[in-house]
């Protein structure tokens, strides 16, 4: 009950992008940014209607030429946590870290999808992309404040469930403590070959909490509770969707949680589940992209 407060908003300022990849939820959306005008009034409509938490998000943000700009407003206006969710690969250069963090943002997740560059770049299908990804991530942690919270974001697929624990030690040895460990949901481009078999994933996912879960911060984001029993802690924040609203470049904005339950099924085991009152159940995936 607490949750469903509306408290975060989600603001999809741009579905440009220079990565491609194979789940990306929004590959069917218009390639195109919220003008810096109407973003400008966004901000100050959510935050006038008592919005304190703000994750700017794509595509790919730091390809808005206002990006900066909104950081600066948010910040201006009030927003008590203001996230950028990135590939990182614009913050190859230090310049640009250095503008960033000057905005005041708190919160920064980075997106990365491998250990190597192999698995990255063939999930992403942007050669190069791995290294730059990890030269801003290592930029991040060379010149962030001690206010910064710092995170990846890794999506699970089939690419890279095998490799899950090395990726996640990649992680934690370039002196980053949070990840954000994401199941698929079917938007977008993601389809069935995608998803990894969920015996496989519920496995990788396990082994990776069980090693890490002592000396990181851990979250499973689009899971089921049932899936992880005596681990629900490291998906209790995934309860908050409930209060989250989203607004896509076409300014619709939709509640994060209902959205996501548009997809999602129960099945029989549902109806005993304790759970139920905070899972809507099961995602399901066709054999072409979810969202043509």
């Amino acid at each position: 009950m607490e949750a469903s407060a509306t408290r975060k908003v989600i603001i999809n300022i741009t579905y440009e992008c220079i990565n491609a990849c194979e789940f990306c939820a929004v590959a069917n959306r218009v390639r195109r940014p919220i003008p810096w005008p109407r973003l400008q009034e966004i901000l100050r409509e959510h935050r006038a209607a008592g919005t304190t938490h703000l994750d700017l998000d794509g595509g790919e943000p730091t390809l808005h030429p206002h990006l900066l700009d909104a950081l600066r407003l948010a910040r201006d206006l009030g927003y008590r946590e203001i996230n950028l969710t990135t590939n990182g690969r614009r913050l190859a250069g230090r310049q640009a870290v250095i503008d960033l963090l000057a905005t005041g943002v708190g919160s920064l997740l980075v997106s990365l999808h491998g250990p190597t560059a192999e698995v990255h770049d063939a999930i992403t299908g942007a050669p190069g992309a791995f290294d730059e990804t990890l030269a801003g991530l290592r930029n991040l942690v060379a010149l962030r404040p001690a206010r910064l919270d710092l995170g990846v974001n890794v999506t699970v697929c089939r690419r890279n469930v095998e490799c899950l624990e090395d990726l996640v030690a990649r992680v934690q040895s370039e002196g980053v403590d949070k990840v954000n460990l994401q199941l698929v949901t079917p938007f977008g481009a993601a389809r069935a070959g995608v998803v990894p078999p969920m015996e496989e994933a519920v496995a990788a996912v396990t082994r990776v909490l069980d090693r890490f879960g002592d000396s990181m911060r851990l979250h499973v984001v689009n899971s089921q509770f049932c899936l992880f029993p005596g681990r629900e802690r490291y998906l209790s924040g995934d309860v908050g969707k409930v209060g989250r609203n989203m607004v896509f470049v076409t300014e619709e904005t939709v509640n994060l949680h209902d959205y996501l339950a548009a997809r999602r099924v129960r099945r029989e085991p549902c109806a005993a589940c304790p759970f139920v009152p905070i899972c809507d159940g099961f995602y399901t995936f066709e054999e072409g992209a979810s969202d043509a």
